[in-house]
């Protein structure tokens, strides 16, 4: 499965996202979640996904998203691409393999987007997640919006 979380976009959706474009390797669960969700651009060709761009050239706002969901050991690779196009990405989790790939990510993120993970509900209690959590919380790593 590709961890696509269909209820997971309905919540970005209702806090006021914008999905202007999904990535997966999985085609059937990404048309579905797609489709469900109204997004109008989705693939699983990674160079279709980098030569992407959404009507507007400037540069997105911070409600606006593209959606990456694919098996951890892609993940960081895909997402320092799809920094260098501006856009602000929403990864499935984890975010990263490693803390110096989280690091990078986030490097990569300051200088071109903003860059969002979610955490499944089951890892919140790691204390890994823990003190990233408070690390965040103390603005000492990343931000919040």
């Amino acid at each position: 499965s590709s961890g696509i979380n269909a209820e997971y976009g309905e919540l970005l959706v209702e806090q006021g996202y914008t999905i202007i474009g999904m990535w997966s390797y999985d085609e059937v669960e990404l048309k579905r979640v797609a489709e469900k969700l109204n997004i109008k651009f989705y693939t699983t060709d990674k160079d279709e996904l980098l030569s992407f761009q959404e009507d507007s050239k400037k540069k997105p706002d911070l409600k606006t998203l593209v959606w990456v969901a694919t098996p951890p050991f892609q993940l960081a690779h895909i997402t320092k691409e799809i920094l260098t196009l501006g856009y602000n990405i929403v990864v499935e989790a984890p975010g990263a393999s490693s803390a110096e790939e989280a690091d990078s990510l986030y490097k990569g993120a300051t200088q071109f987007a903003t860059w969002l993970c979610r955490c499944p509900y089951q890892l919140r209690n790691l204390p890994a997640v823990i003190r990233l959590n408070g690390l965040i919380t103390d603005r000492k790593y990343g931000g919040v919006h």
